[in-house]
Formats: C-alpha cells, structure tokens, sequence
C-alpha cells in the first residue's frame, strides 16, 4: 500500500495495488499465428468487473528477447483506495 492522502484529522487512505504477472515465451522466428489475440484476451482481463472496490485498472505488455526466444511479461494492476 502506498499512501494517497493524509489529512490533520488523523485519516490516512492508501492506494492498495493488487499485481497480476503473465509471463511466456515464444520461438521469436516463429510466433504461433494467434499471438497477438492471446495477448489481447490477457490485457482484457483487466476489464474484469469485480465488488471489491478497485476503481482503477491498468496493464503493460513488454516483450524481451533471451536467445531465440520472445518473451512476453503483462502485468495487470487492480487499484483501490483503502
């Protein structure tokens, strides 16, 4: 939790960041044919309607190369002040 805001009463809210990390790798010569689609339906996770009071959702796609290979890391962040 990292702090958002701090008032003189004595009430602190946070924002509480719950991370979500995906990793794969890929022959970088030959990527499947569906790549792309597989990371599209991955970011859309973020989109997941939840009653847990997350008001904020991002997400980041990097991609590496380690030798041949293509490596792809998302991360999803659900944000909620607490």
């Amino acid at each position: 939790m990292e702090p958002f805001i701090t008032t003189f009463s004595g009430l602190n809210l946070t924002n509480e960041t719950t991370r979500v990390r995906v990793y794969f790798a890929n022959d970088a010569k030959q990527l499947p044919s569906n790549y792309d689609e597989v990371v599209q339906l991955i970011r859309a996770a973020k989109d997941i309607q939840t009653d847990d009071g997350y008001g904020r959702r991002e997400v980041d796609v990097n991609t590496t190369y380690e030798a041949d290979k293509l490596v792809t890391e998302i991360e999803i962040r659900y944000i909620k002040i607490t």
